[in-house]
């Protein structure tokens, strides 16, 4: 496992940890694959079923799908934007997760949000 994660900081490539396990197991996105810039590179621990689903709170959308998808766990969505809150079940024996979701504009990234704005308005006002 240190090798996988040395090489992939020394590529600037992010990365997460799954798992509680002491050896690499799998990983996602498989190695030699194509990524999109930002992709984050799934490093599992163990097995699938065993790995508890992480706090999914202030993600995106996309990156919580990616997630729950590497961890074969099906989805059911309210709202829309990142993600507030979730809810692990089970049905059947399979794990699911209920997401909701609000757009950045009710507060997920607004702090964020503003500073950058003001930031903008400082830089424009000293052209």
């Amino acid at each position: 496992m240190q090798q996988a994660t040395t090489e992939l900081r020394n590529r600037n490539i992010p990365y997460s940890l799954l798992g509680d396990g002491q050896e690499l197991v799998s990983q996602f996105p498989k190695p030699g694959s194509s990524l999109i810039k930002g992709q984050q590179v799934y490093l599992l621990t163990e097995a699938v079923e065993h790995i508890e689903v992480p706090d999914l709170k202030g993600q995106s959308l996309r990156d919580a799908l990616e997630l729950l998808s590497v961890l074969n766990i099906f989805v059911t969505l309210e709202g829309e934007g990142f993600v507030v809150s979730q809810k692990v079940y089970e049905d059947s024996g399979n794990k699911q997760v209920n997401l909701v979701l609000k757009p950045p504009s009710e507060g997920i990234r607004g702090n964020e949000e503003e500073q950058e704005d003001g930031d903008q308005a400082v830089e424009s006002g000293s052209d």
